[in-house]
């Protein structure tokens, strides 16, 4: 498998909401912000590990753990404090629908993966002014793996 799967499996389940599509979900592009949406949820790539779990002398298995950073983003309302209420409002919706889904709707191999949000809310410009927040959705897969020697 490879780190887009896990990357679209995580898009998959924030699709799954009735407030996300193919509008306002992207992976890396920032230019669903110039829609007029009223959300978006952008996603990009972060760290990866891989370790072994058994060994064989043909085969062995090792766990990847890939980290996907989701960028969670409400238009800035006339009042700050509805801006941070309507933020934190797609954030636990996000949270609540990752947590249905630990397999990412059935991509292969994955067993496992948890959400969490790793930073504070934060202004940003882009054509108009936004309020987001990280979020981390940290994935573990298994890998049988043949040798080639």
């Amino acid at each position: 498998m490879s780190y887009a799967t896990v990357e679209a499996g995580v898009a998959t389940v924030i699709k799954k909401l009735a407030n996300y599509s193919t509008t306002n979900v992207s992976q890396d592009d920032v230019r669903v912000l110039a829609n007029g949406v009223a959300r978006a949820a952008i996603l990009s790539r972060g760290g990866s590990s891989r370790e072994p779990v058994t060994l064989g002398i043909t085969t062995y298995t090792i766990q990847n753990t890939w980290i996907t950073n989701i960028y969670i983003y409400v238009p800035m309302a006339a009042e700050y404090a509805t801006t941070k209420t309507n933020l934190d409002s797609e954030v636990d919706a996000v949270l609540a629908e990752l947590a249905k889904w630990p397999n990412l709707a059935g991509v292969s191999g994955v067993f496992n993966s948890l959400a969490e949000v790793v930073s504070e809310p934060e202004i940003f410009v882009q054509g108009i002014n936004w309020l987001r927040t990280v979020m981390e959705v940290v994935t573990m897969e298994l890998v049988d793996i043949t040798r080639s020697e």
